[in-house]
């Protein structure tokens, strides 16, 4: 039997994509933000039953997550009505998608502004008599369930979501159709294409900023996988939404900032150990994306 609960909402505003990173026990997490200007994130909770929660995130900059979820639990995805349209897995979504969020395996979103969605974590005590002769090695090849076979699932959870309250069989009721469209429609699957030129790329610049203590250029990066610039320049404008240049300015800034708060180092050094050889530069560059100089970091 499910026990029922109080639902409680509490609402969270962290404007520091690092503590961002932290902020939901258990998943391991990375942001890289691909745009200047102030972060906000925003969360809120939705406790409908034991096992059976919503909680709903929302960011307002351009970003790239790389993230691993906990435990055995498949979690629902939904994409509220506010937000812009991302990527999922490689795969574009739209408000009103449902994406699926699986345990155990590292999983990437490219959000290109405004993302606001809800994550429902379903209890496997919760009952859907309508499913249960079904094989759920189905799923195994599932990504993204496209708005138009869920019936309004994204929408429906976010009226919820601002009433701030539900009772566990509307719950079941709601996620009933988003489920059965896990198994009766047809899914949308990843693709590959672009990804692979992207991922050698950034590997080899964390390679090259690791072991060799240099930047490549964006020629030798083309030239290294056997690609153009203009094919380079194309892939990350298509996944990213931003130049090379610009995405690896922003993967090296972030990854200055970490070096900062570990506080081993001095400012100097890790600016030249994420390839800014000038200091000025680097503080001008810091200031614009974090809203602080690198002096200020704690």
């Amino acid at each position: 039997m499910l026990k029922i609960q109080d639902s409680v909402v509490e609402d969270i505003v962290s404007t520091d994509i690092d503590d961002q990173s932290i902020m939901l026990d258990g998943w391991e997490q990375k942001y890289t933000q691909l745009e200047v200007g102030s972060f906000e994130a925003r969360k809120s909770f939705l406790n409908v039953s034991e096992g059976n929660n919503i909680f709903r995130k929302y960011t307002n900059r351009r970003m790239h997550k790389h993230f691993i979820i906990p435990d055995s639990l498949i979690r629902l995805a939904a994409v509220l009505p506010s937000s812009d349209v991302s990527q999922f897995q490689g795969r574009e979504v739209i408000a009103g998608d449902l994406f699926i969020l699986r345990p155990g395996i590292e999983l990437e979103l490219v959000c290109h502004g405004e993302f606001d969605v809800a994550v429902i974590e379903l209890s496997s005590e919760l009952s859907f008599p309508c499913l249960e002769d079904i094989d759920d090695n189905h799923l195994e090849g599932v990504d993204v369930i496209p708005k138009r076979t869920t019936n309004g699932f994204a929408d429906k959870v976010y009226r919820a979501l601002l009433q701030k309250k539900m009772d566990v069989e509307y719950f079941s009721s709601l996620c009933a159709p988003a489920v059965r469209a896990l198994y009766y429609k047809e899914p949308v699957h990843n693709k590959q294409g672009i990804t692979d030129i992207v991922t050698q790329a950034i590997s080899l610049v964390e390679h090259c900023l690791k072991d060799l203590d240099e930047l490549p250029k964006i020629s030798e990066i083309a030239a290294h996988l056997g690609v153009s610039e203009r094919a380079l320049e194309y892939a990350f404008a298509r996944k990213y939404g931003v130049s090379p240049i610009r995405y690896f300015k922003f993967m090296r800034l972030h990854g200055a900032r970490r070096d900062i708060r570990v506080g081993k180092l001095s400012i100097t050094d890790i600016a030249m150990k994420w390839g800014f050889s000038h200091l000025g530069r680097f503080s001008g560059h810091y200031r614009d994306t974090f809203g602080e100089l690198p002096s200020h970091t704690k």
